[in-house]
């Protein structure tokens, strides 16, 4: 198909009226020819994804790190150019994205700390605390990776080392590199590079760094295949729960399912009905986070690896590689062969059209012409006024519908939130005073980060029916112009990619709503009289009335960022159909008044018909 749609490019380019079609036939068939694609990892610490890496690669090449405080995302990359096999780019953070890491693992223990420098100096004592809260311990030990590196790396913050694979091995194993480290970059030649993939091996939900959310989304919704390793018989934790309830989010908001889940270590299963039993508990828990209908795979990574390198086939990764390479040929690449080749039939047939109408008006040209006058001036009048206007009235009452629905979807978990914020064992564990806290701590956050989260699923849904919108228009625009005249017949308008808006957290202080805490009495009455239900109906209203303004300012810079793009994109759909049009009215024109190309156009129409 490329092949024939480049022909019909290089024959057609020529021709008056058809070189912009020959510019598009073309630049789709370049991006299909060249076309890569980005697959993303995702999974919790300890669900074997840097094992499952390895066995998609067929080679020990990444490290199992032993410490989940990092989040550096590992790209597994084709070779190319300048790029010799079995090295690495690896990226430092810049002194500005350090500080911000460190000083987070600082504010958590209770430190403040303004510069580097300052944490360098302070980091001593701060190991020397005892920490009471065992969920601090790994800001402790980032803190400990980051006071043995900063001597060696400090000075060589955002710079690009590259290295050979030994080397590559010890940024991502040993924690006084990698924190220092934003991303590498790991060319590799093997099977899976070859096809164009390029394995990107994200940061645990539970690292360090999970605050960075962003970063995932844009993986999330660029990715073109997203896998989402889980290790057998391991309950989804908090961070895999919110994690996977964003997948089931924005599923939908895709053309294409390009989610797959695989339960690693399949193999630890007694038998088959075992390890079905198990796929099946998995595919329900999916399904009630929201993600309809998934595609799960259960394989064991070691022994498809050691399988690979022993030039075999293990049953369990074959199945999965199949289906897999099958939603990337058929599904990925097919809908752009579909596309480029209705728009190679659409010029052939618009080439014969054109020849055919000349034909028919050379006894009549004087009269076709002036019709051609009248054409052009109808088109300059139509397209005198954009198309802004009904775009932004039908993506204004969108967003008003979706953003009135995230108050109420986030604060129908609100006694979820509550629940898991001030549980039991917390209080078993620590002083009232504190246990009072770090649970008010912990219940704003999530609600915070739903509301976050929900807006950004919001920005992309909105992206897209925007997208959807604009494709409308133009099907109806030329729909249009084709009833005035077939022979007209302009090519797709693409739109220009952009970026999506960040989030913060309403709640930047949870010490603000700490006053509810003053209904607690004691545990007994907490937790057996019902106290806690009055503390959660206090919480929960406050909480709600700050995150109503809170959607409606987020709602406004919405309402900005999406006005931009309507006035941006619906002003190129109108230039582009303008130019296209008056460019095939210029080209019929022309062989009207030389009739001597007509023997030339229809030597081209046999050749690409």
């Amino acid at each position: 198909m490329i092949e024939q749609a480049l022909h019909i490019a290089e024959a057609v380019t020529d021709i008056p009226g058809f070189l912009e079609t020959a510019n598009y036939l073309r630049n789709k068939s370049d991006r299909l020819s060249q076309q890569e694609f980005t697959v993303a990892l995702f999974g919790a610490f300890s669900a074997g994804k840097s094992s499952f890496s390895n066995a998609l690669i067929g080679d020990r090449i990444l490290p199992v790190s032993p410490n989940p405080t990092t989040a550096a995302i590992n790209r597994i990359r084709p070779l190319s150019s300048g790029k010799e096999d079995r090295t690495a780019d690896v990226h430092l953070k810049s002194v500005k994205q350090m500080t911000e890491d460190v000083a987070f693992s600082f504010e958590k223990l209770g430190i403040p700390i303004l510069s580097l420098e300052e944490a360098f100096r302070k980091s001593e004592e701060v190991l020397k605390r005892e920490l009471e809260d065992e969920s601090l311990h790994i800001h402790k030990t980032f803190i400990r990776a980051f006071e043995k590196g900063y001597p060696v790396y400090g000075e060589k913050l955002g710079t690009t080392v590259n290295v050979e694979e030994s080397e590559f091995t010890r940024f991502v194993a040993e924690e006084e590199r990698s924190c220092f480290v934003d991303s590498i970059d790991l060319f590799i030649d093997c099977a899976l590079t070859r096809q164009g993939i390029t394995l990107v091996d994200t940061p645990g939900a539970d690292s360090i760094n999970a605050r960075h959310t962003d970063v995932a989304f844009d993986y999330i919704r660029n990715a073109d295949a997203i896998l989402f390793i889980t290790y057998y018989n391991h309950a989804f934790a908090r961070a895999d729960r919110e994690f996977l309830i964003q997948l089931g989010r924005v599923k939908d908001a895709f053309e294409l399912d390009k989610m797959f889940f695989v339960v690693n270590a399949i193999d630890l299963a007694s038998n088959d009905e075992e390890a079905e039993a198990v796929k099946s508990f998995v595919e329900q828990e999916l399904t009630s986070f929201g993600i309809r209908h998934p595609r799960v795979h259960g394989i064991s990574s070691l022994q498809a690896l050691e399988a690979k390198l022993s030039g075999q086939q293990d049953p369990f990764m074959q199945e999965f590689e199949s289906h897999f390479e099958r939603f990337l040929k058929d599904d990925l690449k097919g809908l752009a062969v579909q596309a480029l080749q209705e728009e190679a039939e659409k010029t052939v047939n618009r080439l014969a059209t054109l020849i055919e109408r000349t034909e028919l008006n050379q006894s009549r040209k004087a009269e076709r012409m002036l019709e051609l006058d009248r054409f052009e001036q109808e088109i300059r009048a139509h397209f005198s006024h954009g198309f802004a206007e009904v775009i932004r009235k039908a993506s204004t009452n969108e967003l008003n519908e979706l953003v009135y629905y995230i108050l109420q979807r986030v604060f129908l978990c609100f006694g979820d939130f509550f629940k898991e914020g001030y549980s039991p064992s917390t209080f078993a564990n620590y002083p009232a005073d504190k246990a009072l806290s770090m649970s008010l701590a912990e219940t704003v956050q999530m609600v915070g980060f739903d509301l976050t989260q929900e807006l950004k699923v919001t920005n992309l849904r909105m992206l897209n029916f925007m997208n959807k919108q604009l494709k409308e228009r133009q099907r109806s625009e030329v729909r249009f112009l084709g009833e005035k005249d077939s022979s007209i017949s302009p090519s797709p308008y693409e739109t220009e990619d952009k970026e999506m808006l960040s989030f913060a957290t309403p709640y930047e202080n949870p010490a603000v709503y700490k006053d509810v805490n003053r209904l607690f009495k004691n545990q007994k009455s907490f937790f057996e009289r019902g106290d806690r239900l009055v503390l959660r109906d206090q919480l929960e209203e406050r909480l709600k009335q700050d995150a109503s303004i809170y959607l409606g300012k987020e709602k406004e810079r919405l309402e900005f960022w999406a006005d931009q793009w309507i006035e941006a994109e619906a002003e190129g759909l109108r230039l582009h159909l303008l130019k296209q049009s008056i460019q095939q009215i210029e080209s019929e024109r022309s062989l009207l008044q030389d009739t001597e190309q007509l023997d030339e156009w229809r030597t081209v129409y046999k050749q690409i018909r």
